[in-house]
């Protein structure tokens, strides 16, 4: 397999301690919808399953728990945190899905998260993605889009803000189109029966949510700061707001898409 930066923002962030607390916090938010979607679709034993960017590996986990273990496949650039699933007999893999071959045979379910947003080449992908997939297989795409002005602290706003233009210009990520288009780049890649829907990750200050933002932020900071976007004082004051109850942050909404290729 390719080796790739292992970060799912490339050479923005840098690896460290926080990433595990962020990656649980994250599962925490979107695992409820991510599961039932699982559900809806009827993931069943037996099932080739196959995630994508498997972070810490909860919804991996949880494929192996319904279809068997030895119908899973995890893939991620970073796959430090995804011991346990291969000691249960997932197959785990340090893999690129922009550029490695396809990490096993057809699948009947393809699921990532968070990741075709921070993807220049996305249609690309999903194209690949959809070439993976066995005949009736299932394809579920899940992806942020963010608005700032949906935050009623100034600091937050502004903080929000910056990390959207720096991982724009530094990595190519689309917070403001990309996942409101779903699930319209899924069809026009041929897939069928598409479905969206759509969750408001609503964070209120003092919150483990607002702890997930500001993980964020603080990986960031050095770049946003090296880069003229915030100041050291823009931040000092964002870490502030974050732990007040009065903040409120609508900006976060987890587009989730689901369709099927034909048979």
């Amino acid at each position: 397999m390719s080796q790739h930066q292992p970060d799912p923002y490339g050479t923005v962030l840098d690896v460290d301690a926080s990433e595990l607390d962020r990656l649980r916090l994250l599962e925490r938010a979107a695992d409820p919808g991510t599961v039932a979607a699982f559900e809806r679709i009827g993931v069943a034993p037996g099932w080739r399953c196959l995630e994508v960017g498997a972070g810490a590996g909860s919804i991996a986990g949880w494929l192996a728990d319904r279809a068997g273990a030895g119908s899973v496949v995890a893939t991620d650039v970073d796959v430090r945190f995804l011991d346990d699933l291969a000691e249960r007999g997932v197959r785990v893999l340090r893999h690129d899905v922009v550029a490695d071959p396809a990490p096993g045979d057809a699948f009947d379910l393809i699921h990532l998260r968070h990741l075709l947003v921070h993807l220049p080449a996305r249609r690309a992908v999903l194209d690949r993605l959809v070439s993976w997939l066995a005949p009736g297989g299932w394809l579920v795409v899940e992806d942020a889009h963010i608005s700032p002005d949906l935050i009623n602290r100034a600091a937050v706003r502004a903080a929000r803000a910056g990390v959207v233009r720096l991982l724009s210009e530094r990595v190519g990520s689309d917070f403001s189109t990309w996942a409101s288009t779903l699930p319209l780049p899924l069809e026009e890649a041929g897939l069928t029966d598409a479905e969206v829907g759509a969750t408001a990750m609503t964070v209120r200050g003092g919150t483990p949510s607002a702890r997930l933002g500001q993980l964020g932020l603080e990986r960031l900071s050095p770049q946003l700061v090296a880069a003229g976007i915030l100041t050291a004082e823009d931040l000092a004051s964002a870490r502030t707001a974050f732990a007040d109850p009065n903040l409120l942050d609508h900006s976060h909404v987890l587009f989730r898409a689901v369709a099927r290729k034909p048979r």
